[in-house]
């Protein structure tokens, strides 16, 4: 009985554990929203940013940026694509472009200003995040005289991006500079490990907790 009582409680610490490391286990990976270059690059197809995320074995759970808009006349939406860096080698470099579809939010829609925006159902859809990818922002709706752009930040705080952006053209991907700036955009990428890494982090610690216990009697 009391065996089984001492099984009893090693399953319910291991259950405890592993929904604490579960909550604690969320890590900024990628952080460029600290230092505001004041500026930002507008375009009307779709661009982004290749970002280097710190460490491997990562599953997404929030991604945040910063846009700017002007003289949008009402009904503009945009989309949010993540892409692992898989494509047709591209440039002067053989740079891979942007190339598998890791994700695309629902379309949200987007007003004149300085606004963040936070997508936060990542979680579920257990992405496995590569080391490099490269996010974008595909815009509908916005032409002639209206503006959509993304605010520039840098250095990222975490990770790193290399000093170039990728737009879509009719001829496929390229690589571009904006004059006079660093170009990388403000972007925050929050992860979790990967599941086989969280139930090793928490049974590690149970593990622990159980050696000091047993020291202490």
């Amino acid at each position: 009985m009391k065996k089984n009582a001492r099984a009893s409680w090693i399953q319910g610490v291991a259950v405890v554990g592993l929904i604490a490391s579960s909550a604690a286990a969320q890590t900024v990976v990628y952080d460029n929203s600290v230092s505001p270059l004041n500026s930002y690059f507008a375009n009307q197809s779709e661009f982004g940013d290749q970002i280097n995320i710190d460490g491997g074995g990562w599953i997404a759970h929030t991604f945040s940026f910063e846009y700017f808009a002007a003289g949008l006349g009402g009904g503009e939406t945009a989309k949010l694509r993540l892409y692992a860096n898989n494509g047709v080698p591209t440039g002067e470099f053989g740079v891979q472009a942007p190339g598998e579809l890791l994700y695309e939010s629902a379309a949200f829609p987007i007003i004149n200003g300085n606004f963040p925006v936070t997508i936060t159902d990542l979680a579920s859809l257990n992405i496995a995040l590569p080391n490099t990818l490269t996010w974008t922002i595909k815009t509908t709706g916005v032409a002639g005289g209206e503006e959509f752009g993304l605010k520039l930040y840098d250095p990222p705080a975490v990770g790193s991006s290399f000093n170039d952006i990728w737009r879509f053209t009719i001829d496929g991907w390229e690589l571009a500079q904006i004059p006079g700036f660093e170009a990388n955009f403000g972007a925050r990428l929050v992860a979790v490990p990967e599941p086989g890494a969280g139930v090793l982090l928490a049974l590690g610690g149970i593990a622990l907790f159980l050696r000091r216990r047993a020291a202490g009697r």
